[in-house]
Order: structure tokens, then sequence, then C-alpha cells
């Protein structure tokens, strides 16, 4: 739990927040101790109070945090926020309100100080391309002198510093932390990635967005959400939250992408303007686009008729998405095409995204982090287009998540792939070879492929098999360095795998 720096917050100051959002505070019952009308901190696991806390009684997939309510006043909790009164703690003062995740973002952003109110915030959306354009933005505004702080499937970046994380949007206490570090730390600006789930559990409503982009979407998280409608409309909420006259920083915008069917659906309900990117339609377009191993070079043009060539070292057409994404969001920052096409050509590509592994006489090996079925045929298409030779690609489903995707994926796999291998991901809770079994009712009659649930065997033979030329393909890992099972995580980092396969290959050609 990430704590605040402030001293206290006045709980009457909590109730006025909480009046000014039409419909949420309910009612309080109960006073504060004798020490005074404050908290000290706020807290939304039990686990974590420490005395003087406000313990918000989150209700979620799995567990209802009024469950937990009496371990949190043992704890030291001094308030309790509420959805329903609890009658076994009488004593306790509680501020009962209709949304507790809302209200608790409202609150964490008063208890910091509303820190993104001294931040040019940038909220970047979508399934796919949301960490590499969040990177592209962070790498651009500190090429214009703009220090920018990052939160995201990385980790986060605080005034320089980068730190490891869990969540790619953190609960709302966590985030109005990290804003306020971010803030005193001397960042002018940030970039985070916003997920469905964020928005959904309203993590974010606390945040004062000046820019909100929308990469694309495909089928995902209907583990989560009960369709796509769901999810697309998920996604609006970012745009939804856009106040047009709140921005002292720079005008707001909402950005989307004009190729994806659903960016202008997702934007429908902006109340800021906006503007669209794209290859084939939108304000900011590239054009005479060139792709190959080493990156891809083509021609940004702008609204105005302006143009910029730029050589990126980023391979794969959806990077050229991510790279005109950050240049729309530069573009609405008002930081200089200059300095965008010069950020841009000097991006080094993300850890786990494309991330090429081998050396001269090896077979190539590509490490991405995609896991879902529109970015598999994305990345295997990407590298159909960057070699001649076989392809074989490896991967497999997360367990604990989305079970319809998993024969999708494979499919998608074995039609684009010249061989396929069926491993483990993250199988948490779920038996592997279970998921194994799954996944394989989806690929394609006829296809070459095997099953291997180890994934480290299943990354030696896919090396093993691959000649000069050859591509190996570990997807749905990326830069993870885990992997979770039900009752342990391991270390466990494709990268090194690869490198370590490489090198036994090396010397087996040797003998």
């Amino acid at each position: 739990m990430i704590r605040s720096q402030k001293d206290h917050v006045r709980i009457s100051r909590i109730i006025e927040e909480l009046k000014g959002s039409a419909g949420l505070f309910l009612e309080s019952q109960g006073s504060p101790d004798h020490l005074a009308d404050r908290v000290t901190g706020i807290s939304y696991d039990s686990r974590s109070v420490d005395p003087g806390d406000l313990f918000a009684c989150l209700v979620g997939l799995r567990l209802d945090g009024h469950a937990f309510a009496e371990d949190a006043v043992s704890s030291g909790a001094r308030v309790l926020l509420v959805e329903r009164y609890i009658p076994s703690l009488p004593d306790a003062m509680q501020i009962r309100v209709s949304d507790a995740r809302l209200a608790l973002a409202i609150i964490s952003s008063a208890f910091h100080g509303y820190p993104t109110r001294n931040l040019l915030l940038v909220g970047i959306t979508g399934t796919s391309g949301k960490t590499t354009t969040a990177q592209l933005v962070r790498q651009v505004f500190e090429k214009a002198g703009v220090p920018t702080g990052y939160i995201g499937t990385l980790g986060t970046v605080v005034g320089g510093v980068e730190s490891p994380g869990t969540l790619t949007t953190p609960e709302a206490p966590d985030l109005a932390a990290t804003f306020a570090a971010m803030r005193d730390a001397g960042d002018r600006a940030a970039v985070i990635e916003v997920s469905s789930h964020s928005l959904a559990f309203r993590r974010v409503a606390g945040c004062a967005f000046d820019l909100a982009l929308f990469t694309n979407i495909a089928p995902e998280h209907l583990d989560f959400h009960r369709d796509m409608e769901d999810y697309v409309d998920a996604k609006a909420a970012l745009f939804r939250m856009l106040d047009p006259d709140s921005s002292v920083h720079v005008q707001t915008r909402g950005i989307f992408n004009a190729d994806d069917p659903m960016g202008p659906r997702v934007v429908a309900e902006c109340s800021a303007p906006t503007l669209g990117f794209g290859i084939t339609c939108g304000d900011i377009r590239a054009i005479d686009l060139h792709l190959s191993l080493e990156g891809s070079d083509f021609t940004l043009r702008y609204p105005d008729g302006g143009s910029r060539r730029l050589c990126l070292r980023l391979p794969a057409r959806y990077n050229v998405y991510n790279a005109i994404a950050a240049a729309a969001v530069a573009e609405c920052a008002e930081i200089t095409r200059d300095v965008v096409a010069q950020a841009l050509e000097e991006a080094q590509p993300v850890p786990g995204r494309f991330e090429v592994i081998g050396g001269e006489g090896d077979p190539m090996v590509v490490v991405d982090f995609a896991h879902t079925a529109d970015e598999l045929e994305n990345l295997l298409e990407a590298v159909r287009g960057i070699t001649d030779g076989h392809v074989i690609a490896v991967f497999g489903c997360g367990g604990d998540r989305d079970r319809t995707k998993r024969p999708v994926m494979a499919e998608t796999v074995s039609v684009r792939a010249d061989y396929t291998i069926i491993t483990s991901d993250n199988p948490r809770s779920e038996d592997p070879g279970d998921i194994a079994a799954e996944v394989a009712r989806g690929i394609r009659q006829g296809s070459p492929h095997e099953v291997i649930v180890n994934r480290e065997e299943a990354i030696m033979r896919a090396v093993s098999l691959a000649q000069p030329g050859d591509v190996v393909v570990l997807a749905g890992k990326g830069h993870e360095t885990y992997q979770i099972f039900a009752e342990k995580t391991i270390d466990f980092d494709d990268r090194e795998k690869a490198r370590r396969a490489l090198a036994i290959r090396r010397r087996g050609r040797a003998q």
C-alpha cells in the first residue's frame, strides 16, 4: 500500500467532497474518536490498515470488503466507507455512500491535494498498444523538456525513477499517491495506461485528464465484461470524463484510431474536440509506408498539410499506429513537430514488445506480449512480412481468464504459423494441461502442432526445430519475469529462456 505524504485530512472535508457528487453521499453515523475529526491514511485492504486510516469497504468480484470491516477497526481504522451500514460495529464511524469505489477515488484525490491538476495528464485506453504508445508519448515529452511520469503495465516512473508494479491501472489510493509523488518529484506531465477494469471500477474517477487516447479494440476480458458492447462502453467512459473547460495545460482533446471501426463509437459522447489518427484515414496519417526487420519508415502527414518523413527502429505495422498515436498526443500537447520526429526516430523498442533475440547464424526469436487473437494475428502477419523462412509459434493462455478466446487464439496461430507449439502461460489456479487441451481444440485441422505444457521445454523445442532464416515467436508473456501457478510464482523470463536455448543450439551445432 502506498501511503500519503500528508499528515491528515478532515473527516468533515471528506463528507463535503462526497456531497459534491450528486447522489453519492447518503449518510454518516457515529463520530470520530477523541483524537480529532481527521484520518491519516486511506486503505482498501484490511491487512494494510494503520491506526487513523479510513477503510473503504469495496465490493469485488469474489470478496466483499464489508466482511473485513471488523478487522480494519481492530487494526485502528477510524472511519469506514461503506455501501451498507454494519450493525456489528455501532461505535465505528461509518460514511455510507451509493458507490464506494467512486467515493474512494474522490477521497483519494482530495487527500493528496488533487495531484493530477498539477500534471498534464494523458490517459491511454484500448485492447492493444497501450504500453508502447505510453512509452513513446513519455519519450516525446521528455525530449521536449517536459519531465513525465508513467503508470502502466511496466510499472511506474516517478521523477525518472522506475519501479515495478502489479496492476496496469492501480487502485485509486495508490494512483493518487503516485501522482502526488510525481508532482513532488518535479514531473510536469504523466501518461497512464487506463484498463477497462479500472474504468468499470472507477479507479480513475479522481483523475483530471487533459488528453485521452483510444488505440483499438478487439474481443478481450469477456470473462469480466458482459459482452463486447459492455467492453466498448467501458473504454468510452474515459472520453466521457473529459471536461473541455477544465484543463489549464492544453486544450482538452479526445484522440482516437480512425482506422478502427469502433473509434468513432468510443468518442461519440466526448464533449471535448476530437482528433483521429490512422494509416487509411484520420486527421494525422502515415502515408508511403515501408516495413522491414530493422523498423519502418513513412511520411507523417498533419491536418494542415505539413509533413515529416520518419524512420523508426520499431518494426511491424501496429507499431506505426503506436507512433502516429504518440505524434497525435504531442500535436495536442503543442510539442513542435521537429522534436516529435527526433524523439520517435530515437525511440527504442519497448521490452517484451517485438523484442528480437538471436545472433548471426541463429534463427530469429521474437518475444512479444501478444495474448489475444487479434494481437497474435497482427504479430504473426508482421513476422511474415520480414522473413521468407518458416514461422514457429509458441503460445499459451492464462488461467482464470476468458476461456472463450482459447480456441480462437489457437485457430489464429495455426492458420498463420508453419508450426505451432501450445504451452503454458500463467495457469494460476487452473491445471496447465487442461488449459492446453482447451486451446488445442481450436487448431485448424491438418495444421502441424504439438502440445508441450512445460514452457521452458516448449521454447527449447521450438528453437531446436528452427533453422537459420526461420523465426520463432514466443507470445503471451513479453516483459514478464515470472510464471504464476496455483501454489507458487516462479522466476521465468521468455527472453532468458530463448537465449539459453540458442546457446545450447550453438553448442550442439559446434560438436
